[in-house]
């Protein structure tokens, strides 16, 4: 299998939820910067002017500065920001020290762990706890990297020459990060008064034994909404924004996600859309504070009454009409009515024109609707002429709205709508953790099946309905006939059935369907797969 490149590393780290930024690496046995041989951190300090401050989880930063440094050490990020606090156990005397310190206090949980030149990394989730940066506290030749901090990641190179390496070959796609026991946390605490950031603020307990399960959910659903405003259209940046605050609002009162970091997330990813700050925050603000008022019924908890099901607040259509009203009588403003009317409805692209959404996907307007709505948004302008003061103003507004019903006038509104609704062709069927089906939109990361939604900007969806509680005896059959009831070879098939439902090449893997004889199979298991897949 060919060799990950570090910059792949880093983009798979950065899908995690960790926040990843450049280092210089060892280059000759002396690290890459200016100081050569004579550095104090070989390998180990950051290339980009903020260093750990500027760690980010997006795609296209990560990807530009690898394709700069190609060779770049990983840093990531420690402590809120990526949501884990590392021990780092140097040499026998840290593994002196963390044997006292679990004959003391009790055993650690298995947990994602990295070979370093002379120690190991032990990763922890912080679980609330404001985890700082300390040297020696937790134990001599213990170190403790937190808020504000950075360690290097597996697949580094270290002084040494040798690689960092995940202990046993079991990386973070294989072993979840461990919750630190109470007596780690109490260890390496911040003393603050007020103890933890997320457990106080806790109104909805999760039972223990699905603690993993909510946290999972809640940090796929922290990156679907940052990928929904990365990718929102220009008109719709703003309620994108402020949609994707109320839906992370939602899990809030569950502990499972600081407000603090989504905060964080969400300016960071409303700033790359090119959103103004004085717009920015009041907008997160507003949405996650009514969000809270909410929270989200998980879907894995049977018994939730303290939940209901509830949207984002949407204008009514008469305050739409209000707020439309203050606008002038050109084409311009008609593209501007246009969009703020049906900007959920329709969109436009380079490559393909115009796309309308159909309550399940996006697509392309072969039948004349974005004309239609055109004329729609066209006769609603009289209904303005309500909210207008002047008797004049009024008769003005009732004519300007019969002149935009003509073809010239439609014409213009919907060319000068282009741009408003405008979308890169790239960012169509962009996220390969979606699986767009009949009933819903499913969420590969967790299994669970969401509500279409028009901001996933999906296309394609497979012809089939969603059913977790299904059996499948007729397939089962199939499956035990064709694999000589061999368990081993129905998981392997099962596993890259369900690896071919993504978009993700990463593995860089071709299945091949082989067998000595015909009638064995073959062929009907990739029809199956084909036409449940459909699009």
């Amino acid at each position: 299998m060919k060799k990950k490149t570090q910059k792949s590393r880093a983009v798979q780290y950065a899908a995690l939820g960790l926040h990843v930024h450049p280092l210089h690496t060892i280059v000759d046995g002396h690290c890459s910067c200016k100081d050569g041989s004579d550095c104090a951190h070989p390998g180990k300090h950051p290339r980009t002017p903020n260093g750990v401050k500027d760690a980010t989880i997006d795609r296209k930063t990560i990807k530009a500065w690898w394709n700069r440094w190609p060779d770049a050490n990983i840093g990531i990020a420690t402590g809120r920001v990526s949501d884990i606090f590392v021990l780092d156990v140097d040499g026998d005397v840290g593994k002196a020290s963390l044997k006292e310190l679990k004959a003391k206090h009790g055993s650690l949980p298995k947990t994602v762990t990295v070979k370093t030149g002379r120690g190991r990394h032990l990763y922890f989730r912080r679980d609330g706890a404001r985890v700082g940066n300390s040297v020696g506290k937790a134990g001599k030749g213990i170190d403790v990297r937190g808020d504000g901090g950075y360690i290097v990641a597996a697949g580094s190179v270290h002084a040494s020459g040798a690689d960092y390496r995940f202990v046993d070959g079991r990386g973070l796609d294989e072993i979840k990060v461990a919750f630190a026991p109470d007596w780690l946390l109490g260890l390496v605490r911040k003393e603050s008064s007020a103890g933890t950031e997320t457990k106080n603020a806790v109104l909805c307990a999760i039972p223990d034994a699905k603690l993993d399960r909510a946290r999972a959910y809640a940090d796929s659903a922290r990156h679907r909404e940052l990928e929904r405003v990365a990718k929102a259209p220009k008109h719709q940046r703003n309620d994108t924004l402020n949609i994707a605050a109320f839906k992370l609002g939602q899990l809030v009162p569950y502990g499972i996600l600081d407000p603090a970091v989504i905060t964080r997330d969400l300016v960071q990813a409303a700033r790359k859309i090119g959103l103004d700050d004085g717009e920015i925050e009041p907008t997160i603000t507003s949405g996650l504070n009514a969000g809270r008022q909410y929270p989200r019924r998980l879907p894995f908890l049977k018994s939730n009454q303290k939940t209901r099901k509830v949207e984002p607040p949407q204008k009514s259509k008469d305050k739409v009409t209000k707020e439309l009203a203050l606008l002038g009588e050109t084409d311009t403003d008609n593209a501007q009515r246009f969009a703020n009317r049906f900007g959920k409805k329709a969109l436009y692209t380079p490559g393909r024109g115009w796309l309308v959404f159909d309550g399940k996907r996006w697509r392309s307007d072969d039948v004349g609707q974005v004309v239609e709505l055109a004329k729609t948004t066209a006769r609603l302008i009289a209904a303005e002429s309500a909210h207008l003061e002047r008797d004049t103003a009024r008769a003005e507004r009732s004519g300007f709205a019969k002149q935009s019903l003509s073809r010239g006038s439609l014409d213009r509104m919907i060319e000068l709508a282009k741009s408003l609704l405008a979308v890169e062709d790239a960012r169509l069927d962009a996220d390969s953790w979606l699986l767009n089906v009949e009933n819903g939109t499913i969420d590969l990361k967790t299994g669970r099946r969401e509500r279409h939604d028009p901001r996933d900007l999906l296309t394609k969806i497979a012809p089939v309905k969603a059913n977790r509680h299904a059996k499948c005896p007729e397939f089962r059959k199939f499956l035990k006939r064709i694999t000589g009831d061999d368990s081993r070879l129905a998981k392997f098939i099962q596993k890259a059935a369900g690896y071919s439902l993504t978009g993700i090449t990463t593995e860089q893997v071709l299945f091949f369907v082989y067998g000595k004889s015909g009638n064995n199979g073959k062929s009907t298991l990739v029809n199956l797969i084909r036409d449940m897949l459909g699009d």
